[in-house]
Formats: C-alpha cells, structure tokens, sequence
C-alpha cells in the first residue's frame, strides 16, 4: 500500500486490518468522514437503504462535524442505530450516547430512521431482545465507533467481551479503564458520576457488520492501538477482532499510532 500523500506515516494493513494515519485528530477526522460518505454512496448505488450503527464517543466529533459540513450524502436513506448507551442516567441527561448523537449527528441531517436503545426500559433482558430483533433484522452494512483506551468496542470491555457471544446486544459491566476514560474525555467530571453499566452490541453483533470502520485518536490510545495491532487476538484487547474483519478500516493520529513501528 502506497503512503498517503497528507500523512507523515505509512498507512500498511495488519491481518486484514487497513490502518490510515494522519497527522492530526482533525486530519483522522475528516479522512474517517469522507470513508463513510464514499461507502454510504458506493452501497446507496445498489441499494434502497443504508443501514448503518454509530457509536456516541467524543472521539468521534471531528468525523461528524466534517459529515455533516463537507460530505454529501443522501441521509433520508440512511437507518441509524446506536451500539451502546448507560443505564442509569436521567431521562433527559446530556451524557447519554444518544443524547451526544442527536446533539452533534442526528439532529443536523435528515435521516430516514433512527433506533434508540431504551436506557430507561423497565425489564432489562425484553430490552435486550427488542432492541437485539431490531439490529439483527437486515445487515449492519456500516459500523462506526472507536477503539477505547482498553481495546473496549462498543461496551464490550476485556472482562465482559465474548467473541462467541450467542445474543445480539447484552448489558455489560464497565471496567475501571473504561469509566475513567470517560473523566479523560470530558463527558463526566468525577469518576463515582460514570454507569457502572451499559446496553452494548455484542462482538459478534458488531463483527457481523458489513464494513467496520473505527476511531482512535489521541496518545492514551497508543497502548490499545499497539495491542490491536501487534498482539494475538484475544478478548484481552476486544478490539484485536478487527484483523480478522474482512473489510474493517482504522484511522489513527501520529500520537495515537506512536507505539507501532510502520518503517519498512
């Protein structure tokens, strides 16, 4: 694979794994967002509907603010679908994932339809099923989200990540790592504020999507990109799954990607 003409590092695949880096969370930001408006076009040209599932990371503000001002997509085709959310959190919190998409995703373009997860549903296992039905109706054609600072995909953290998972969408117990990179990225001031639990896709549920495409900027990242990338795949490191994917793509930073020899 030729290096990008705007990166400082090669990008170079791993497994089946392609990494893309750029020089800055702006840059990774802007390549990651036209991606998904070149696959969105590239599937809506066969295609009545796209079905696609986003996560609600911070990591993830620069993709949407250049889909949402640079990217042309014809968003009323477009069934979104969110891949985690807490359980805890008040009706009307600003910290919910679904709160963060709507505010900086949903609510500035048209899209056909969205599916929330009920965060406040009052029986938890018929939540999981509703929402498992609705997700596994047709293929995820699109999967966005971020790798976090643990490996964690969605909320499929390394002690409750199962690579065998027979359910669609599960609830999942957060792991210290996890919560603090919540504090880290400024959605909650003081670690006791975080869930201790959350809906989440399942690994399969995830891995079943047609094309992966994932997130992860920043230095306090670089330790989870080199286990993506370097270590077996493992559920020590849930997203070491993405080498096997057969059409996943990573977009990194320079700093995100410092732990990673890509010279020749």
């Amino acid at each position: 694979m030729e290096p990008s003409a705007d990166s400082k590092l090669p990008d170079r695949t791993f497994g089946k794994l392609k990494v893309e880096i750029a020089d800055g969370r702006r840059e990774m930001g802007e390549r990651a967002a036209h991606h998904i408006e070149a696959r969105i076009n590239n599937l809506l040209g066969g295609q009545a509907v796209v079905r696609m599932a986003f996560s609600g990371s911070t990591a993830l503000y620069d993709t949407f603010r250049y889909l949402i001002s640079e990217c042309d997509v014809e968003w009323e085709r477009v069934t979104a679908f969110q891949v985690d959310e807490f359980i805890g959190l008040a009706r009307n919190s600003s910290r919910l994932y679904q709160a963060y998409l709507d505010e900086y995703l949903f609510s500035k373009v048209r899209l056909g339809r969205v599916f929330r997860i009920n965060a406040h549903a009052p029986n938890v296992p018929d939540e999981c099923r509703r929402y498992g039905d609705l997700v596994s109706a047709a293929p995820i054609d699109i999967l966005f989200l971020e790798v976090g600072e643990n490996g964690h995909l969605a909320s499929n953290d390394p002690a409750t990540a199962d690579f065998g998972d027979p359910e669609f969408v599960k609830v999942s117990k957060l792991d210290g790592i996890s919560r603090r990179q919540q504090v880290n990225d400024g959605r909650f001031e003081k670690l006791r504020a975080v869930p201790r639990f959350a809906y989440t896709l399942t690994i399969p549920a995830l891995f079943a999507a047609s094309h992966i495409l994932a997130c992860a900027p920043g230095i306090r990242k670089a330790e989870a990109v080199r286990c993506t990338l370097i270590d077996p795949v493992s559920e020590a490191c849930p997203s070491t799954v993405l080498t096997r994917h057969e059409d996943a793509t990573l977009f990194l930073d320079n700093d995100s990607a410092s732990l990673v020899d890509f010279v020749d």
